[in-house]
C-alpha cells in the first residue's frame, strides 16, 4: 500500500536532517532481531552515505536510541553558504 502511495523501494525508515559531525543527517534502517535488510535498503544507505549522511542499519530500541543519541552528541556541521568571490 505504501509502494502505491509514492514511497520509494529501499528508502529507509527513518530520516533526520540535522548535521552532525561532518554529515549532513541521519538514516537509520529500523528491524527487529530477526528482520533480514533488503538490497534495495542496503543500496539506499550506500547511496546516502555517498552523498555524506550517516546510514545504519539498527535492531531493536535500544541499538536505535544508541545510534541516536551518539549522532546527537556529535558536534554541529556548519556549512558555509557564503557565495564565493569571482
Amino acid at each position: 500500500r505504501l509502494i502505491a502511495e509514492g514511497l520509494k523501494s529501499g528508502v529507509s525508515d527513518w530520516h533526520l536532517p540535522v548535521g552532525r559531525g561532518g554529515f549532513i543527517g541521519l538514516w537509520l534502517e529500523l528491524k527487529t532481531e530477526t528482520g533480514v535488510v533488503s538490497p534495495a535498503q542496503l543500496w539506499w544507505l550506500a547511496e546516502m552515505q555517498k552523498e555524506g549522511h550517516a546510514g545504519f542499519v539498527v535492531r531493536g530500541v535500544d541499538e536505535t536510541l544508541e545510534r541516536l543519541i551518539w549522532y546527537l552528541r556529535l558536534p554541529p556541521t556548519i556549512i558555509d553558504l557564503t557565495p564565493p568571490i569571482a
